[in-house]
């Protein structure tokens, strides 16, 4: 059974690798938000609640399940935490363009602005501020 498991681990590992530079608004914004709050639990009753009105407010053909939504928390998180710098450098890819890549970015200020932690004694949004710069949104 420990061999079966490595096994399981290092395909999810790998299929995790291939896909660092895939993904679409939602797995950038959930990456933004694994990134910043790494280690932390960030999924406060007021963030929630502002996650699931920001669903409502997409079309309703944009709309996601909550078990979608669950299942790209899970994959995002864990990209992050096998190579959060290229987690992040490959954001870019994900949202190409620059009017979406704001979006996400606005979107994620959002939903950390009440988020009182600190990483590593930064503060929250001099981490968002420096994603900012490294994904290039001006």
């Amino acid at each position: 059974i420990t061999a079966l498991r490595k096994q399981v681990a290092d395909l999810r590992r790998r299929e995790a690798e291939r896909e660092i530079g895939t993904g679409t608004a939602l797995d950038a914004f959930l990456r933004v938000l694994s990134y910043v709050t790494q280690g932390r639990s960030a999924i406060e009753e007021r963030p929630f609640n502002l996650l699931r009105k920001l669903a409502r407010e997409n079309p309703p053909e944009r709309r996601i399940t909550l078990a979608d939504f669950k299942d790209a928390v899970r994959r995002q998180s864990y990209i992050v935490s096998l190579d959060p710098e290229g987690a992040i450098r490959a954001l870019p890819a994900l949202v190409p363009e620059m009017k979406e890549r704001r979006r996400v970015m606005v979107l994620a200020h959002r939903v950390l602005r009440n988020f009182e932690a600190e990483a590593d004694g930064v503060a929250i949004a001099e981490i968002l501020a420096a994603l900012r710069q490294e994904i290039k949104v001006d």
